[in-house]
Order: C-alpha cells, then sequence, then structure tokens
C-alpha cells in the first residue's frame, strides 16, 4: 500500500507541473492523496459511471471541439470498464461525432459503455431536462474532465472569454441532481483553466493569484468532492487512470501488472491514433 500511494503521489506531481504556465500552483491544491482519494472513490463506488466531457472551445469550427479532453476521459472509461463498471459518456450534439469517431478508435461496445448527447441551452426542452434527470438517477459517482462550467453569471466561456452559450449542452446540472440524493454520488472533476466543472472549489484562488487573464469573467462557480487539477486535462485523465490501475493491481494482488496496464491505460501510439480521429 505504501509503494501505491508513492507512485499514485509521483503521478500527480508530474502532471501538476504547470507548463501551460497558468499558474496552477496557486490553485492546485494542498492534498497530496486527492489523486488517490479519487481513483479510491470509483474502485469503491457503485456500478455506473457517468463521465462528463467535450469543450467546443472552437465556435467557429465545425465541429468545435478541442482534443483536450475526450482521450483523458476514454481513458478513465476504459479502466473504469476493465475493474466492472459500466461508463456512460455525456456531451453536447455538436460534439457528438468526435466521440463517436473516439469511441470507434478505442474499441469500446456493447452493455458497459454508451454514449449520450445533449443540445445547448437555446435547443434544450423539457425531454431534455427529463433525460438528464434520469440519467442522473441511474449514476453512482460522475467524473467531469475538461468540461465547460457555468461562470458566476451562468454562462459558458472559453479561456479568452468567449461566450460558448450557443453550443454547450447544460449537463451540468447533473450534478445539482446527483447531489439530490445526498453525498452518495462523488464527483470528481479533472480542469486545468478554471472555467470547468468542478473548479469551484478555487475559484477565489483563481482569480487572485493565478497567471489566467479572464479568470473573473470565465472561473466555473461549480464545485467538486474531489479535484485534480493539472496542466493539461488530458494529462488528468491519464493520471486518473493509472491510479485506478495502481489501486486495482495492489488491491487485487495481480503479479501479471503489463497486461493489466495495456488494458488499462492507452500507449503512446494509441494516443496518437486517438487524437487523429478527432481532427
Amino acid at each position: 500500500k505504501a509503494d501505491v500511494r508513492v507512485t499514485i503521489k509521483s503521478i500527480l506531481e508530474r502532471v501538476q507541473r504547470d507548463e501551460c504556465e497558468r499558474g496552477i500552483s496557486a490553485f492546485k491544491g494542498n492534498d497530496p492523496l486527492v489523486l488517490e482519494k479519487a481513483a479510491a472513490a470509483l474502485t469503491k463506488g457503485g456500478k455506473v459511471v457517468v463521465i462528463l466531457t467535450g469543450f467546443p472551445a472552437l465556435i467557429n469550427h465545425v465541429p468545435p471541439t478541442e482534443t483536450d479532453g475526450p482521450p483523458g476521459a476514454f481513458s478513465i472509461a476504459k479502466a473504469c470498464i476493465h475493474i466492472g463498471k459500466r461508463v456512460i459518456m455525456v456531451t453536447d450534439d455538436c460534439n457528438a461525432n468526435v466521440m463517436m469517431a473516439c469511441t470507434a478508435g478505442c474499441g469500446l461496445k456493447g452493455s458497459d459503455f454508451s454514449l449520450d448527447s445533449f443540445p445547448s441551452s437555446e435547443k434544450w426542452d423539457k425531454s431534455d431536462e427529463a433525460r438528464l434527470i434520469k440519467l442522473s438517477q441511474k449514476a453512482d459517482i460522475v467524473v467531469a474532465i475538461e468540461r465547460p462550467g457555468p461562470a458566476k453569471d451562468g454562462r459558458y466561456y472559453t479561456m479568452k472569454g468567449l461566450d460558448m452559450g450557443k453550443l454547450v449542452a447544460p449537463v451540468d446540472k447533473l450534478l445539482k441532481y446527483v447531489k439530490s440524493k445526498g453525498n452518495e454520488v462523488p464527483v470528481i472533476a479533472i480542469g486545468d483553466g478554471g472555467n470547468e466543472v468542478g473548479m469551484g472549489n478555487v475559484r477565489s484562488k483563481i482569480i487572485e493569484k493565478s497567471a489566467i487573464k479572464f479568470a473573473p469573467k470565465v472561473s466555473c462557480c461549480l464545485c467538486s468532492d474531489h479535484l485534480i487539477v493539472c496542466s493539461v486535462s488530458n494529462w488528468g485523465g491519464y493520471a486518473l487512470a493509472g491510479a485506478l490501475a495502481a489501486l486495482h493491481l495492489s488491491d487485487n494482488k495481480i503479479l501479471n501488472t503489463t497486461s493489466v496496464i495495456k488494458a488499462m491505460l492507452p500507449s503512446e501510439l494509441e494516443e496518437r491514433m486517438l487524437l487523429e480521429r478527432m481532427v
């Protein structure tokens, strides 16, 4: 157990080195065990994991999906499925084709994985709200990775302060619905810039101490139970999948580590191929 903790702490340290120079040391938090706690929540939680991802920051492109987020999300999905979870991936309609390409590239299919998309706020209706409520009733744990979160004014912004409201589906309302069930549904969040779901935990620090130019305008107000701040959100996804693999190997005393790691983590080639499918 001690060795596993050291390994997971080293993974966290590596993904929090602030290569993007956003000043994340000021808001990454002081808990060296946050990654381990998040992985443990996934391990011990119930059967159904809902993953929110897709960031339509390229508002003048079709599709508008940025490449940060989905690869990390699918790494988490594969790791969760390997330990017996069922994964429901949730995104916006405008990101759906990219996510379907990722799904095919990862070879995910069958009853253990499904992909669901929702329309933007402008097209949102009662049936979409009903679908989201139904989804919240299924969820045993929620993971949000590089997922737009509402700012103080309720709108969704890119890092440059551009409004993404015409593209973003308000699926972050899922957090409100799962929390209405009490604290039995943990929320894990992964972000790198402050405008993602779950970053509300450290919003004041982002505004006061980070190097993020439009922080007061774009930073998200929604909080999470386990917040993993990293240089690149994809790296945070890989880190969570790696931590999950480390706990799985340790808890089950598995000696053939190579096969498990290959099953739960993407190789460099697999990551490159997935990124190519996205673009």
